[in-house]
């Protein structure tokens, strides 16, 4: 014993002559020493390896993996229940608050599912990670469509809001987890956000990743991946890929619009041979370059109706006008006696009233179709008719005939009502409009009923100041004193009132209305509107800007008095009012709330304080870049160039793959006249807007419009071709007017007219201009430039010729209807476009304002023509006039300094577009 111990004693002692004793570490397992210690037989070892493997995150998932295949059952199931929790996104550095919204997401309670994922989308630490594994679980049919369609809704104010704060990464995190669901709108956000940012091969790598995975999430990510590929220029692989999936599991209307935006019309046509639509496959086939096919469709649509089916040489005489066949067209329909409405729009689209009035006589020629009743087609008629008998200077008979309208209609039907109203206001009876109008709305009120279609009579008689009208409306209607006037009588004040006509006492009249309580927080809006919009009228600017300023405080409060966030917009009621021409794009128009004051202070030069105006209005709406970019400009304005391009640059980004944001964003630079974006707008709008949806011919109208600013006529042509072929393949989507079946495709040639005149193809164009102006010689906007260009060309032959194809058809109609100021006046302004005959044009000019002086064009030509005369002053103070009408319009502020500094051959700037 002593023996050993000596030994172990001078062992000791030899170690302590190497050096100082080591200190004793416990050693640190590795990843595969602790899935070991799953299986230890003590409990104590086999916890803390569970929790040491659960510590080290995602580090430990490879090794973890492989533990819950083992064959011991302990082993497996710890291992499991660490994969679970990595699943989940529990890890021991996940904040509470986080940890909070995986339970309630777990809850499987659909409402706090969605709770969850909108506080996390909000969440900056490991929100966006935590909601990718959340989405990366299987999901039910019915709740996978619903938690995508809100991820969606969420992620379009969520993006834009990272993006401003520059949190790109997690932006593009939260676009990645759509694209797995099944909404097109979420891979088109995706795919344009990355298109935008300049990765889409990143994207394609991104996505092929999970493009083998079975089941619905790999049918997604399938499709999301087909859209990148478009866009990547690889059209043939994204449609072999869409092909290679279940048709039946495909978005309607996918493959279709991918095929168009391609152009592979052979593929189209060939699609359309099993549909009765001969419009849409006589377009198709003439895209795809099938003359065979085109000669026989053609052929059956001139023998359309031969057996007295007119509802059929109906369809053919629209697919005729609809593809460049107007005369053919009309031959149809006027041969078969079929759609005398159509071809009574169509005629007077060519001028030719009397045509016009002997097709139409006391009612319609022709029998109804089976699908139209009779008595809306009668009033439709005598519509036209009214509108023909003013614009020839029967003003009385045509006020006669709205009255008999009305009387016959009522508010039967709000759609016929609505078509009345525009044509009585097109026709420049404006009171009777409001007279009407007054009575529709009076009915409705009383019966708690609301204005069906779209835009509403507060929107038709008073455009911008709609909802300024509709609070005078409430308030007169609530008020003592003015609540017993007819309303008709009614309606009529609030038009003399917002048009600056009312007396010294009819005005305090209505300022003592606005003191009546009203209920709703949009009514008080409303009245401060109504109040700022009299202010304007009167220049009394610290009045207008009171009122401004106390509109936009009280619809930036919800109903408890807190700041409105998107999310408060989507739940309160009072934000359900989207506001004036909200249904041509179905985008949200409150926001002009707003927009007005920002650009009231912005002209006033207070750029700074319009600025944040903008910004405050955009965090409402973070999805719509109209306020973003305006902010931007604002700041511009005030020298913070740096702040200002950043903000016009996202601005170009928030709207991601939204179509009609995008389209309304490029309308409103198209009237701004603000080209230096427009095309970066237009070009972003068309690597979504190829997708076919119900609102997309307005947005490609706003493309063709934004291409022909930029003068770019092909683009331009091709855009209205794409509106066309929308048309054609929509059901029960019609042009407002019947004109425009008529004039929308004159339109595609006549774009192909002047880039055939700016390539210098002078013969071609004049041919096809000539040709153009046989079938429509009123056609003001091309004929006013068609001519200057031949003359800057130095062809005046040419120019005289086309001139004279429009001068004489006006001579003609004077001659015919010398009580006609609309003919005086059309006359006027061609004649001032082409700066020919200027001395008849001011003559004519005169005598129409003289005439009707409350219709705003015809003091838009007196002024044109003086100014083509040299005569600016004039010019300017005719223009100087409208501008005071209106203070909000773009287009009267252009026309003012065009008058003022421009050259005197320069050309009319882009007029706003009518409803």
């Amino acid at each position: 014993m002593f023996f050993l111990r000596t030994l172990t004693l001078l062992a000791i002692g030899s170690f302590s002559l190497a050096g100082d004793p080591p200190k004793l570490v416990e050693k640190n397992p590795d990843a595969a020493q602790l899935v070991k210690d799953l299986g230890s037989p003590v409990f104590a070892v086999r916890d803390k390896a569970s929790r040491e493997l659960w510590k080290r995150g995602i580090a430990a998932r490879p090794a973890v993996e492989k533990a819950a295949n083992s064959d011991d059952p302990e082993v497996a199931r710890r291992a499991n229940d660490i994969l679970e929790k990595f699943d989940w996104g529990i890890f021991p550095d996940t904040p509470a608050g986080v940890l909070k919204q995986i339970k309630e997401y777990r809850s499987n309670d659909l409402e706090r599912q969605k709770t969850a994922i909108s506080s996390l989308m909000a969440t900056e630490v490991r929100g966006s990670e935590t909601l990718a594994l959340l989405f990366a679980h299987d999901l039910d049919v019915a709740r996978r469509e619903d938690l995508y369609r809100h991820l969606l809704i969420e992620s379009r104010d969520a993006v834009p809001l990272l993006m401003y704060r520059g949190a790109w990464s997690r932006a593009e995190t939260i676009l990645e987890l759509g694209t797995a669901g099944p909404n097109v709108e979420a891979w088109l956000d995706y795919a344009t956000f990355m298109s935008k940012r300049g990765r889409l091969n990143e994207a394609i790598v991104f996505l092929e990743k999970g493009s083998k995975t079975p089941g619905e999430r790999g049918q997604s990510l399938n499709c999301a991946l087909a859209i990148v590929e478009h866009l990547a220029g690889k059209s043939d692989t994204a449609v072999k890929r869409l092909r290679d999936l279940p048709a039946d599991t495909l978005p309607p209307h996918l493959v279709a619009s991918l095929l168009e935006d391609a152009k592979a019309w052979n593929e189209l046509a060939g699609e359309a041979e099993g549909v009765h639509n001969l419009g849409l496959s006589l377009f198709r086939y003439r895209k795809s370059g099938n003359a065979t096919k085109v000669a026989e469709l053609l052929a059956e649509a001139r023998k359309a109706g031969t057996e007295g089916d007119r509802e059929l040489a109906a369809e053919a005489g629209q697919a005729l006008l609809l593809n460049e066949r107007p005369l053919e067209g009309i031959e149809v329909l006027r041969e078969k006696k079929a759609q005398p409405r159509l071809l009574a729009d169509v005629y007077a689209g060519r001028l030719m009233f009397k045509e016009v009035l002997e097709l139409l006589g006391d009612g319609p020629l022709a029998k109804a179709t089976e699908d139209e009743d009779l008595s809306r087609s009668r009033v439709y008629y005598e519509m036209r008719k009214a509108r023909v008998f003013a614009q020839t200077g029967r003003k009385d008979d045509a006020v006669q005939l709205f009255n008999r309208i009305y009387e016959a209609t009522r508010t039967r039907d709000t759609y016929v009502i609505r078509e009345l109203l525009r044509a009585e206001l097109r026709a420049g009876c404006f009171d009777l409009a409001a007279e009407h109008a007054g009575l529709v709305m009076e009915s409705l009120d009383k019966n708690g009923d609301t204005f069906e279609a779209t835009p509403e009579p507060f929107e038709l008689l008073f455009e911008e100041d709609a909802e300024a009208a509709r609070g005078w409306w409430r308030a007169f209607r609530h008020s003592p004193a003015l609540g017993s006037e007819a309303p008709g009588a009614r309606m009529r004040r609030v038009r003399e009132l917002l048009a600056g006509k009312a007396s010294e006492k009819r005005a305090a009249e209505a300022m003592a209305a606005t003191l009546i309580g009203v209920e709703g927080l949009m009514d008080r809006v409303r009245i401060h509107r109504g109040l700022a919009a009299v202010a304007r009228r009167a220049e009394n600017w610290a009045e207008t800007e009171k009122h401004l300023r106390e509109s936009v405080k009280i619809w930036s409060l919800d109903g408890d008095g807190k700041p409105v966030t998107p999310e408060t917009n989507r739940q309160f009621a009072y934000a359900n009012p989207t506001g004036p021409r909200s249904w041509l794009f179905s985008t949200n128009e409150t926001v002009k709330i707003a927009i007005d004051l920002g650009e009231f202070l912005d002209e006033r030069g207070r750029h700074i304080e319009a600025a944040k105006v903008f910004e405050q209005a955009w965090q409402q709406y973070p999805n719509n870049p109209i306020p973003l970019y305006l902010s931007g400009r604002s700041l511009l304005a005030a020298h913070d160039v740096k702040e200002g391009q950043r903000r016009i640059q996202i601005a170009h980004l928030v709207a991601l793959g939204d179509a009609q944001q995008r389209g309304r964003f490029l309308h409103e630079l198209c009237e701004r006249g603000l080209l230096a974006d427009v095309r970066a707008a237009r070009d972003d709008t068309a690597k979504c807007a190829w997708y076919w949806t119900p609102y997309r011919g307005n947005v490609w109208n706003a493309m063709a419009r934004a291409s022909f600013l930029l003068k770019e006529f092909e683009p331009s042509a091709v855009a209205v071709e794409r509106n066309l072929h929308f048309l054609l393949k929509t059901p029960n989507v019609v042009f407002v007017d019947g004109i425009g079946y008529i004039s929308v495709p004159m339109n595609v040639r006549a774009n192909r007219a002047r880039a055939a005149l700016a390539a210098g193809k002078y013969n071609a164009a004049f041919a096809e201009s000539k040709a153009i102006l046989q079938i429509l010689p009123g056609q003001a906007e091309f004929v006013n430039a068609v001519v200057p260009e031949f003359d800057r060309a130095g062809k005046k032959a040419e120019a005289d010729a086309l001139f004279a194809i429009s001068w004489e058809t006006f001579q003609k109609l004077k001659r015919e209807n010398p009580d006609s100021a609309w003919v005086q006046a059309a006359a006027a302004f061609i004649a001032a476009g082409c700066r020919r005959e200027l001395d008849t044009a001011l003559v004519f000019a005169k005598k129409a304002f003289e005439m009707e002086p409350d219709i705003r064009w015809h003091r838009e030509v007196l002024a044109e023509v003086h100014f083509r005369r040299g005569e600016r002053a004039e010019a300017v103070k005719l223009a100087g006039e409208l501008r005071k009408l209106d203070h909000r319009s773009h287009y009267f502020r252009r026309l003012v300094e065009r008058y003022k500094t421009g050259d005197i051959a320069s050309p009319l700037p882009l007029a706003p577009e009518e409803d």
